[in-house]
C-alpha cells in the first residue's frame, strides 16, 4: 500500500477517533502509518501493536516482538521467550507475546485514541492542530528522542499534501463534509478520490446546479434525464439537492462499475458513454439511436480535432486537460 492509498483508506477512520476522543485525526493517522509502515505491516487491525488488554479487545493474536525490562525477571512473563541480553542499561527481550487483534482498523484507531486521551487529557481542553499536538507531547516524553517526534511530523506534512485534492479550493458549499464524502465513496468504488474530483470539475465545475441547455444533463456528473429516472429520481429533484446529497447519487451511478474502473480515463468513461469502457482509442463513440455527429455536436469541446465525432484519442486528450499534476 502506498501513502496515498493509506491515507484515503483510513482517514475516515481517523476521523471517527478523533470524534470520540478529540485526539488530531492527522496525528492519529500518521502514527498509525509509522507503526505499520502505512500499513503494510499490520496484523490483526492492530496498527499501534497494542498488547493484549480484555478490557479493549475480545480477540488476539501472538507476533513475535522486542521488549525492555531493567531486569532479568520476566522470563516466566510471556507465553515464549526466544532470546534475552542485555542492551545498554536494560535487558532486550525477544518473546512471543499476545497482541489485540480488532474487528476493522475504525476500532484500532479509537483505541489508540482514547489511551492518548487518558494519558494526556489536558492536552484536550484546547483544541489544536496535528503539528502542535505533536510538540506538546514531545515536551511530555510520549517519545523517547527527537528522530521519532521528526517522523511523525513529516509524515503528517506527507498525510495532508494528499488531502490536498484537486480543485478542493474550488468547493465553497459544504466544503469539509463534500470533500470527506468523496473520500467515503471512493473508497467503496475502490477508485483514487483525486480522480472522482477531477471527472466532476470538469462535468460541473463542482456546482450540483450545473445544467446542460441542449440536453437537461443536471449536477455533479450531468446526470441524464434517463439516468436519473433509472437513480430513482429527476433531473428537477437533483437540481434543488446540495453538493453532499448529490454525492449519493455520484455513488449510486458508479457502483455497478466497482473494480472496473481502473484510471481517471476509465471513470470518465463511465461518466460520459458507459458503453465505451474498454473500447480501444480508435472506437467512435456512438450508438444505433445517437451519432457519431450528434454527440460531437452535443459536446463540442471533447471533439478536440473538431472532425465531427468523438473517438478514444479525442476522449483522452480532453480528459488529460483537466488532470492536475497530482492525479496523473
Amino acid at each position: 500500500m502506498t501513502p496515498q492509498e493509506f491515507t484515503y483508506k483510513y482517514y475516515i477512520d481517523a476521523l471517527e477517533a478523533e470524534s470520540k476522543s478529540g485526539v488530531p485525526a492527522e496525528f492519529i493517522l500518521a502514527e498509525a502509518a509509522v507503526l505499520s509502515n502505512w500499513g503494510n505491516k499490520v496484523y490483526g487491525n492492530n496498527f499501534f501493536s497494542f498488547p493484549w488488554d480484555r478490557r479493549s479487545a475480545t480477540n488476539r493474536f501472538l507476533a513475535k516482538a522486542y521488549v525492555y525490562h531493567k531486569t532479568d525477571r520476566y522470563r516466566n512473563s510471556y507465553p515464549v521467550v526466544i532470546d534475552v541480553k542485555l542492551h545498554g542499561n536494560s535487558f532486550q527481550y525477544f518473546v512471543k507475546m499476545w497482541f489485540n487483534s480488532y474487528p476493522s482498523a475504525r476500532e484500532s484507531f479509537i483505541d489508540f485514541s482514547l489511551s492518548i486521551l487518558n494519558r494526556y487529557p489536558h492536552l484536550m481542553i484546547n483544541k489544536t492542530n496535528a503539528t502542535n499536538f505533536v510538540y506538546a507531547l514531545y515536551e511530555r516524553r510520549y517519545w523517547s528522542n527527537v528522530n521519532q517526534r521528526n517522523r511523525v511530523l513529516n509524515t503528517i506534512k506527507q498525510i495532508q499534501s494528499h488531502l490536498n485534492l484537486p480543485y478542493a479550493n474550488k468547493v465553497k458549499e459544504n466544503h469539509y463534509q463534500f470533500l470527506i464524502g468523496v473520500l467515503e465513496i471512493s473508497n467503496l468504488l475502490k477508485i483514487n478520490p483525486e480522480w472522482l474530483m477531477t471527472v466532476m470539475w470538469a462535468e460541473s465545475r463542482l456546482n450540483p446546479q450545473a445544467r446542460n441547455p441542449y440536453t437537461r444533463a443536471t449536477g455533479l456528473i450531468q446526470f441524464m434525464p434517463a439516468t436519473a429516472r433509472g437513480l430513482k429520481t429527476t433531473v428537477d429533484e437533483l437540481y434543488k439537492m446540495t453538493n453532499v446529497k448529490q454525492l449519493s447519487f455520484v455513488y449510486a451511478y458508479f457502483k455497478n462499475y466497482t473494480g472496473r474502473m481502473k484510471s481517471v480515463y476509465d471513470l470518465y468513461r463511465v461518466t460520459f458513454f458507459p458503453i465505451s469502457l474498454g473500447k480501444p482509442k480508435s472506437w467512435v463513440f456512438q450508438t444505433k439511436n445517437l451519432s457519431a455527429g450528434l454527440l460531437a455536436r452535443q459536446n463540442p469541446a471533447v471533439d478536440v480535432n473538431k472532425d465531427g465525432k468523438i473517438d478514444g484519442y479525442d476522449f483522452e486528450r480532453y480528459v488529460a486537460s483537466h488532470i492536475k499534476k497530482q492525479t496523473a
